[in-house]
């Protein structure tokens, strides 16, 4: 569900079209309907929603913040209209409406890691989000990401929201915390989006999402760790 990264040349996937394809984002759609229909959202009108829902079934894990490394650089120049970010997730979140998002694997050990892992998790809620409520005035793409990969959320963001398209379904995320390194960090994972379909105008498109392995990398920048680059793969499981 990569809405960040530039267009695979996949028929399949959300965000991994474009939020991996947005950042990273998925394109396709479903083959099967549960009978509701979301309604298109506009680039303006979708409404800025915190990201972070507290999970009841994932252990909580601290921000950690006194653990990561000092700020060294500024965020990117390019960014969506000022808004007010959210307040700091706190434990894991678990996405909202039909993008629901669950994990599998182990959460880290240590303070670093967790703060890594925690940021990474967020930005996944925040592309579901935005696969919902297409916008560029959502406050987590201030908060959660930099460099190309914001560039590329708010490019994607307003075509979607012109296009009245929406992905939309759930996310099974792996996660592993591969290296935290200074001020940067990288994430290893394997994402089941086979739930996640396209919607245009309301309309179900053909096909669905699909597994992909992602390599995304992380700077800390102003206090908090953002993901700023990333790159993904076919897999055929994520055991």
């Amino acid at each position: 569900m990569y809405l960040a990264l530039p267009p695979r040349r996949r028929s399949r996937g959300v965000v991994v079209c474009t939020l991996v394809t947005f950042a990273l984002a998925a394109c396709g759609g479903g083959t099967k309907d549960d009978g509701g229909k979301p309604t298109p959202h506009s680039d303006v009108s979708a409404p800025s929603v915190p990201v972070g829902t507290a999970s009841t079934t994932v252990p909580p894990i601290s921000a950690a913040s006194s653990s990561t490394p000092p700020s060294s650089t500024s965020s990117t120049s390019t960014s969506p209209p000022p808004t007010t970010p959210p307040a700091p997730a706190t434990a894991l979140p678990t996405g909202s409406g039909k993008s629901t998002i669950s994990y599998g694997g182990t959460t880290p050990a240590s303070k670093p890691q967790q703060a890594v892992y925690l940021a990474y998790a967020n930005y996944w809620a925040l592309l579901g989000q935005l696969g919902q409520h297409p916008t560029i005035n959502n406050a987590g793409i201030l908060r959660y990401t930099t460099g190309s990969v914001r560039t590329n959320l708010i490019v994607n963001m307003r075509s979607y929201a012109s296009q009245g398209k929406q992905a939309i379904g759930p996310i099974r995320l792996r996660p592993s915390v591969m290296s935290v390194s200074g001020s940067t960090a990288s994430v290893s994972d394997c994402v089941d989006q086979r739930g996640v379909v396209t919607y245009i105008n309301g309309k179900r498109q053909a096909g669905t999402g699909d597994i992909a392995t992602y390599l995304t990398l992380l700077t800390f920048e102003d206090g908090r760790w953002l993901v700023s680059a990333a790159t993904n793969g076919a897999a055929n499981s994520c055991s």
